[in-house]
């Protein structure tokens, strides 16, 4: 008997379901703790199971949790009978007497009859000579694979032989190529210096021209009043009055003269009775009143006519000023026109003098990196990959992510790529701006020069201020070069030409921060120029805000985090996260390479009242920083094993490649948050500047196939008083082609052969208009596009993964399969990486369903649009 349990069913007299009833009361506890795989070669062995049986319950798609393979394996032990509950129960015994003392309330007795009465102990025997048989033919061909991995390694060392002589024989061309890079680059700086000439030419003409045309337009202002006055003075001659006209007035008026002096001998008083002259006295009297009577409507006539006359000069003489100002008006219009064009053309030849400034920043550096350091360098690192390569052998490109992950990289190698790639971040400071307009006005003033040694300027002088303000010089000290020269305290340095680091060069001071200043000045070498400005209000304006304490030194400017820095290291006293945004308000605190940062609120952005300090840009190492495992705070760029190998070849034994090159390339690495993949970090922090939008921003739903499903759900769960769809233009194919070449879409699609549904900016702030979030169907690769027109997106990503895959089932997305899903979705997840803005992401345990996934979406959107948004000018 097995344990007692046969002998008790014989003599119960149960049927095959009562057996089972204990079976299924548990069913819950067994379906959670059993794996199918471990029960199923006993189960075989016993024939209760046979192979198609064993397929269907380790194999089928339809099964795709444990729990179901395991209800679906006691569903075929229960269509066994008695026979399937006595194997199944010695099977618990076996491996899982916890679940064999729940189910029978007995203790495991490790006793098992089943083979041994099927089949005998010859049986037994048969079976276990089988199974040594079969490890005997695994450790064969486990002996036959080593033989052909020592062939393959011995064929591997003769190419690498191979290798060798063709990386010498490359060597030489490289050597030939580095000669003829050289001509080239002298040849092109020769044009470059006849096209510096040729535009300094053609910016003195542009000059000239804009004289000639102001002298042109006070010319032509002069010459139209000349013609006015001229005309005036035709037509007053003109309209005088023409000699024969005087002559007849004149006859008229000598004969008006005679009939008067014939009415006055008529009238003359004669001898009248008295009546009459009573009568006439009267009427004289009556003449006498109406003459004064008369002589006061003559009087006020008059007093209006020379009213008149006097309106009307004061009028010809405010038509006159009028027209005069009209002409200087229009002067001085044409030119505040010329003024703007001339300014408009400066402003775009300053913007052209900085990007070619830049462009010279970055040749500098990279032709100081690869000649300066040279081939002792490149020889070096060269050496320490081919020792590495020589030890595991080149990585495969092909082999699967888990291999690469646990054997591409041990400590060694990430030490050896993280002093690579510390050793090029000390090769300049951080510069946030290469260019500035906040002091134009100090810009005006005279700017003088002066030379002097600059081996001891660092020391000879004391700097304050930074990057904001501007650099100051705050004290010289007596009986030094530098005041030998005329360097005095409140000099604002503009320009610093000279030999730094070997190399002539000439560094803009007005823009640096303090930490930048400092570093260019402890490399100067030899007689240097230094151009400044006696700028001494604000001079006295900064030690003001410094001894006020409203600046802290005169360096202001935010980055983002990309990497955890903990506050526990020797290094920093400010602990901060990845994806965080803080205030650099002193690159050089305490005279040490540390920035004293202050933490900015998410939603008004500005600083708290914590600050602490933080490794600098160009002293960061990696083992300052903690980085978490947590996949939440990963870094923003990273590389697993493989391509940390491409990165390093590419970097030192072909040719330098800029950092945001070496960014993870493989299609193996299908786990982007393993240990090894956050193990290196290029860019520890980004330039960011804030934007504060008030109206909704639009709203982009990451992964893009998610994007209809949950728009749609949005707008039919009552989000229609706050959400709307972006409307698209209906375009015909010659509309599209001419749109596409005028302004930028944000996306589009073929509706048919001849019609497309275009989505541009205009369509988007049609419903920002309406006080609504526009949802969009785009890309994230649209992002950018927004951003150069002040279109502000909010981007929501949802976290897919193994875990949280089924609970979209209830969604309508057209997949061919949920692995192949969630492969997609990971491989999305880079392109985030390259958005010159942060993205709010939902992780897996955030939401519980489909409705769920709706509200959360919903509320991360308002808590986004109230947080201020933090853009990488630099990547746009």
């Amino acid at each position: 008997s097995f344990g007692g349990w046969p002998s008790e069913m014989e003599n119960g007299g149960e049927d095959t379901e009562s057996l089972w009833e204990s079976v299924e009361s548990n069913r819950y506890i067994l379906s959670r703790y059993i794996s199918p795989g471990k029960l199923t070669p006993y189960l075989r062995q016993c024939k209760v199971l046979d192979e198609q049986d064993e397929d269907e319950v380790l194999n089928s798609l339809l099964l795709v949790s444990k729990v179901n393979r395991t209800g679906r394996l006691l569903d075929i032990l229960h269509g066994k009978g008695e026979r399937g509950y006595v194997v199944f129960l010695e099977s618990l015994e076996f491996y899982y007497p916890d679940l064999y003392k729940l189910v029978t309330g007995k203790e495991p007795t490790r006793r098992f009859s089943t083979i041994v009465v099927e089949e005998g102990h010859e049986g037994l025997t048969q079976f276990l000579m089988n199974e040594v048989i079969k490890l005997q033919q695994q450790a064969k061909a486990k002996d036959v694979q080593r033989v052909d991995l020592i062939g393959k390694q011995r064929t591997l060392e003769d190419e690498q032989k191979k290798l060798r002589l063709t990386n010498q024989e490359l060597s030489a061309f490289q050597q030939r190529y580095n000669k003829m890079k050289e001509d080239r680059n002298n040849y092109n700086d020769e044009l470059l210096r006849e096209k510096n000439m040729a535009v300094m030419r053609s910016r003195d003409l542009q000059l000239e021209i804009d004289q000639l045309k102001h002298r042109l337009n006070k010319l032509e202002e002069e010459c139209k009043m000349e013609r006015k006055q001229s005309l005036k003075l035709k037509n007053d001659i003109e309209n005088r009055p023409r000699k024969e006209q005087i002559f007849e007035l004149e006859r008229e008026n000598e004969v008006l003269k005679i009939k008067l002096q014939e009415l006055q001998s008529i009238i003359q008083p004669g001898p009248l009775p008295a009546s009459d002259k009573a009568i006439l006295d009267i009427l004289e009297h009556d003449r006498q009143e109406a003459l004064e009577d008369r002589q006061d409507l003559v009087n006020r006539l008059y007093n209006l006519h020379e009213e008149i006359r006097q309106a009307e000069e004061l009028r010809d003489k405010y038509l006159e000023e009028k027209e005069d100002l009209e002409l200087r008006s229009s002067t001085l219009q044409k030119d505040c026109e010329m003024y703007r064009n001339r300014m408009n053309t400066i402003i775009i030849q300053l913007e052209e003098v900085e990007k070619e400034r830049d462009q010279a920043f970055r040749a500098r550096d990279e032709a100081q990196h690869q000649f300066s350091q040279g081939l002792v360098d490149k020889d070096k690192y060269r050496k320490q990959v081919n020792e590495e390569m020589e030890t595991r052998g080149p990585p495969s490109l092909h082999s699967s992510s888990s291999s690469h992950q646990s054997e591409c990289l041990d400590s060694y190698d990430l030490e050896t790529v993280n002093n690579i790639f510390r050793k090029l971040s000390l090769e300049r400071p951080f510069r946030p701006s290469l260019s500035s307009f906040s002091r134009v006005s100090s810009s005006l003033r005279p700017v003088q020069e002066l030379s002097l040694l600059g081996d001891q300027l660092l020391a000879d002088v004391t700097l304050v201020g930074g990057n904001d303000s501007g650099i100051f010089v705050s004290s010289v000290q007596s009986e030094s070069g530098a005041e030998k020269a005329g360097l005095r305290e409140g000099h604002h340095l503009l320009l610093l030409e000279g030999c730094i680091r070997g190399e002539n060069q000439s560094i803009s001071l007005d823009t640096c921060t303090q930490e930048e200043a400092h570093w260019t000045m402890q490399r100067c070498s030899g007689p240097i120029q230094l151009h400044y400005r006696a700028n001494y209000d604000g001079y006295r304006r900064l030690q003001r805000d410094l001894s006020e304490g409203t600046v802290t030194s005169g360096d202001s400017f935010y980055i983002r985090i990309n990497l955890n820095i903990s506050g526990q290291s020797d290094t920093c006293s400010l602990s901060v996260l990845c994806d965080e945004v803080v205030h650099v308000l002193d690159t050089m605190h305490q005279g040490k390479w540390e920035w004293l940062c202050s933490r900015v609120e998410a939603y008004s952005g500005t600083d708290l009242s914590e600050k602490g300090t933080i490794p600098s840009y160009s002293r960061l190492q990696p083992e300052e920083s903690s980085l978490s495992s947590d996949p939440k705070s990963s870094p923003r760029i990273a590389m697993c094993g493989h391509c940390i190998y491409l990165c390093c070849i590419l970097l030192y034994t072909l040719q330098p490649v800029p950092f945001t090159m070496c960014v993870c390339v493989c299609e193996d690495c299908a786990d982007p948050y393993s240990d090894v993949s956050r193990s290196v970090n290029l860019v520890p922090y980004s330039l960011v500047s804030p934007q504060r939008v008030q109206r909704k921003r639009p709203v982009l739903i990451s992964p893009n196939s998610l994007a209809r499903t949950i728009i749609q759900k949005i707008l039919n769960m009552g989000g229609a008083m706050d959400f709307n769809i972006c409307k698209p233009d209906v375009l015909t194919k010659e509309e599209f082609l001419m749109r596409q070449r005028i302004e930028p879409i944000i996306s589009s699609r073929e509706k048919n052969t001849n019609t497309y549904e275009v989505v541009s900016p205009e369509n988007i702030e049609a419903v920002a208009a309406k006080g609504k979030h526009c949802l969009m169907e785009a890309d994230v690769s649209c992002v950018k596009d927004l951003l150069r027109r002040e279109i502000y997106p909010i981007i929501i990503h949802i976290k897919i993964c193994d875990k949280n895959i089924r609970k979209l089932r209830k969604l309508p997305l057209r997949v061919d399969s949920e692995e192949e899903f969630v492969r997609v979705c990971r491989s999305r997840e880079r392109e985030l990486e390259s958005v010159p803005c942060l993205y709010a992401c939902l992780e897996p345990e955030e939401w519980a369903g489909p409705d769920d996934l709706i509200r959360v979406v919903k509320d991360r959107i308002q808590e986004e649009q109230r947080k201020t948004v933090w853009v990488e000018q630099d990547l746009l």
